[in-house]
């Protein structure tokens, strides 16, 4: 108990509405079942907020990346160079 009143006394105030409920649910769904989820939508959507929300409430951490047109296979994975030895 000690551990999550220290956790929730860190969070910041959110609210969660009703027409937040389908979409979270629809994440929280692909996260149980393991599979990749992708948040698309334009620019102040709520995609950083739904993420951050679901990690604060499920008491996961969160590490965050940001991603552009640019980003490519490459920056989220790593690649290896063939070198000779």
């Amino acid at each position: 108990a000690e551990k999550e009143a220290s956790r929730m006394g860190r969070e910041p105030n959110f609210q969660v509405l009703p027409g937040m409920l389908p979409v979270m649910e629809a994440a929280m769904c692909c996260v149980k079942m393991g599979w990749m989820t992708i948040l698309t939508g334009p620019q102040a959507s709520g995609k950083t907020f739904l993420v951050r929300t679901l990690a604060a409430l499920s008491g996961t951490s969160l590490r965050e990346i940001a991603m552009t047109s640019d980003t490519d296979t490459n920056d989220l994975l790593g690649c290896f160079e063939q070198v000779d030895v």
